[in-house]
């Protein structure tokens, strides 16, 4: 699965990683007190 850093993440990736499209890095879906929204996160 390629995803976009940054952008949300659906419920089922919370906590999970994935590798971004272009970069090829790999990020985690993580919530954040202060951005309170799950995102993809390097």
């Amino acid at each position: 699965m390629c995803i976009t850093p940054g952008a949300f993440c659906l419920k089922a990736a919370h906590n999970r990683y994935c590798y971004a499209k272009v970069t090829n890095k790999r990020y985690k879906c993580t919530y954040k007190n202060a951005d309170p929204y799950w995102r993809w996160r390097a």
